[in-house]
């Protein structure tokens, strides 16, 4: 089946259109040959026979006249010597044949009368002439030629044959030729398009093709190496953006699992590999433990050291904790302070326990920062999935409870979740539901215990103490919700409501012709979140309130973990007259710092410094060089907790000194208190001995 030209090669082409223009020349040329060769030797052939006629005609004429037969047949005897001529007749003047010749006894035609004029007559086999014979210009008769054309076509096929013969060695010499001019075409296409296809495979386009000539393929050349110059520059320009994309992609993907700081999988990537994680236990026989872990005061040394300092440190535990672990556990940033373990099948609890020790201890060990040694700590806590919780959300709910109990239990140490926790926790949101709606329902309420100067016995001061009571439960300790107020912020508008609510006692009072000062407990969160100096500018201004009456009471903690901005804020409040006192002083943070660094008038030694006077030696020394020091810096001092008259009479030894406990009163309601103030000049007499009722615990802010 012949193939379509437009599917040819263009080698194919040109071999079919040189082989098609050749034959048509050659055809053309035989053709035209053919015809010239034809009328030349058929004219050559009439004018031989013209001078043969003439040559018989003007010897014959005295044999026509005398009617000379033999005569005639002589002369047309001369008609052998021309090979062509088949046969010759002499006519006499009427017609009749006088001689006649015949080639080589061949057949006789009919030779009819030749005309009275000179004749010839041309025909595919044979060519007559007819030449009158004329005396004195009168027709005698006739000379009547015939001749054959056999030899006119022989010489034309001849001559044809030889024509032939040169044209194919032209046309043998025109197709060498033409495979020349071919590869001289086809060969730098064919290479162009190699290149192509080494191009279309390795996709180098880097790449480019030989230009070998000027003519249209070597401008084909150039034009196919300026393209691919473009699309190697679209390409480097495509690979740039793919690599930048795909770096751009590998950072977002960083940034969206990893932690900056300390490089560790963030709490994205926590998430979806717990769920993961959580998914396989249900599958089979696998188990995981899940460990909250937080850095114990990480604020304060934040605070302090600055927030690079924080979080190279950070980084230090990031590393311990990934160390401490097995090539299977997981540790993650869960955010802040806050890491988040995910260790793969513990044998049993007390592995998931030695997991545990290894992780605090690790986080134990001294850092040298900066060319001093740092101490940090951290408290966890561990839930195991199945055995605690099959769900993710409910596996972290337990961790964090029971971190936050390894924090209520002293910190630096690790806690397994347990039922009572659950309870606990459960309790924990009923409380922190219920003190959302607290201070709009009005359902607290404040008392006060007297301050009890251990000269004159009388009431020098009183403490605000909060109290709720709930609608339901009834009264709500204040070791109860504080915590949970501080860890929410409701602290916040709650200790605002408590300055109000005292200062506004304290003007009643003062107004009464009771004047006493008033202690009001601040929040670590107050100082650090509120706008505290202008609530107490505020507040003593609408009272009218002498700030000399007012003394905020600070946990030693908050001043710990207080900032620069803290510090200056406590300044501030000094310069207004309110005087500043350090509550719960010896319960494990004392410090001569910040009695150096805050403007403290004022120092109330801590119930559990009190708690084993007279008889404890040891806490007899610390008492009394917390008093000398205090007198030594001008500050006042206040004991708490003093529910014995022993202790009472001991604290006098070191007057003067204030005193305040259930030994003299438990807190009071308002009018219980006015009317202590009012009886015996405000004087509160000690028992004689024994101890004093069991005691309420007072609002203590965390």
């Amino acid at each position: 089946m012949p193939i379509p030209l437009n599917k040819q090669s263009i080698a194919g082409k040109l071999n079919l259109i040189a082989l098609a223009v050749s034959c048509s020349a050659m055809v053309l040329v035989t053709l035209l040959i053919t015809i010239a060769s034809y009328f030349n030797y058929r004219n050559e052939l009439v004018l031989e026979l013209s001078g043969q006629a003439r040559i018989i005609a003007e010897n014959s004429a005295a044999a026509v006249v005398f009617d000379d037969a033999r005569n005639a047949a002589a002369i047309l005897e001369a008609l052998r010597l021309t090979p062509e001529v088949e046969q010759g007749v002499v006519h006499a003047a009427n017609g009749r044949i006088l001689a006649r010749y015949v080639r080589d006894h061949g057949p006789v035609t009919d030779m009819p009368p030749a005309p009275a004029v000179e004749t010839y007559r041309v025909g595919w086999r044979h060519a007559e002439l007819y030449l009158p014979i004329t005396v004195d210009s009168e027709v005698k008769g006739a000379v009547h030629l015939r001749a054959s054309l056999a030899g006119l076509y022989s010489r034309v096929l001849v001559q044809l044959a030889m024509v032939w013969a040169v044209a194919l060695v032209a046309l043998a010499f025109a197709f060498v030729l033409l495979a020349r001019l071919r590869r001289l075409i086809t060969a730098p296409m064919a290479r162009l398009i190699a290149v192509m296809e080494d191009i279309s495979r390795d996709r180098d386009y880097r790449k480019r093709a030989p230009v070998e000539s000027r003519d249209e393929t070597g401008l084909l050349a150039n034009r196919f190496n300026e393209m691919l110059s473009v699309v190697e520059r679209h390409q480097q320009e495509l690979d740039h953006e793919l690599t930048v994309r795909r770096r751009t992609e590998e950072q977002l993907h960083r940034l969206a699992n990893f932690d900056a700081v300390t490089s560790l999988p963030n709490r994205h990537y926590f998430n979806q590999y717990l769920r993961n994680a959580v998914a396989r236990t249900a599958r089979g026989r696998h188990s995981i433990g899940l460990m909250f872990l937080d850095v114990d005061h990480f604020k304060s040394i934040n605070d302090t050291m600055g927030h690079d300092a924080g979080d190279r440190l950070l980084e230090e535990v990031a590393r311990r904790l990934t160390a401490a672990l097995r090539p299977s556990d997981t540790v993650c940033r869960f955010g802040g302070d806050e890491y988040a373990i995910v260790f793969e099948n513990p044998s049993s609890r007390e592995d998931a326990r030695h997991i545990a020790e290894r992780v605090i201890a690790a986080v134990r060990e001294p850092i040298l920062f900066d060319g001093r040694e740092i101490f940090l700590t951290a408290s966890a806590g561990i839930a195991l999935c199945p055995a605690d919780a099959s769900e993710t959300h409910t596996l972290l709910r337990q961790a964090d409870t029971a971190m936050y109990q390894a924090k209520d239990s002293g910190r630096n140490t690790y806690r397994f979740f347990t039922d009572d926790m659950r309870l606990r926790a459960q309790k924990r949101l009923s409380i922190e539901q219920s003190l959302r709606r607290a201070l709009g329902q009005g359902e607290f309420n404040l008392l006060y215990q007297p301050v009890i100067d251990s000269i004159s016995s009388r009431i020098v001061a009183v403490e605000a103490l909060l109290r709720w009571q709930h609608p339901e439960i009834g009264m709500i300790g204040p070791d109860e919700f504080i915590s949970i107020a501080e860890d929410t912020g409701l602290i916040v508008p709650i200790g605002e409501w408590v300055l109000r609510k005292a200062c506004a006692q304290a003007r009643i009072w003062q107004t009464l012709g009771l004047p006493v000062a008033m202690s009001v407990n601040v929040s670590g969160r107050q100082l650090r979140e509120s706008d505290l100096l202008a609530t107490v500018r505020e507040v003593l201004t609408q009272h009218t309130l002498d700030p000399a009456m007012l003394t905020l009471e600070i946990t030693e903690l908050a001043l710990v973990d207080g900032t620069h901005a803290t510090r200056d804020k406590l300044h501030q409040i000094d310069r207004l007259g309110v005087r500043l006192a350090i509550d719960d002083f010896g319960s494990g943070y004392s410090s001569m710092s910040y009695l150096r660094r805050f403007p403290v008038r004022v120092l109330k030694i801590d119930r559990s410094l009190i708690h084993g006077l007279p008889g404890d030696h040891d806490g007899v020394a610390i008492i009394e060089a917390i008093i000398a020091m205090c007198r030594s810096l001008n500050l006042n001092i206040v004991a708490e907790g003093v529910e014995t008259a022993a202790q009472a009479r001991h604290l006098q030894g070191h007057a003067p000194i204030w005193l305040q406990g259930y030994v003299y009163a438990a807190p009071l309601t308002t009018d219980e208190l006015t009317q202590l103030l009012r009886a015996n000049g405000g004087r509160i007499e000690l028992p004689a001995e024994g101890h004093a009722p069991a005691r309420v615990l007072p609002f203590r802010p965390a």
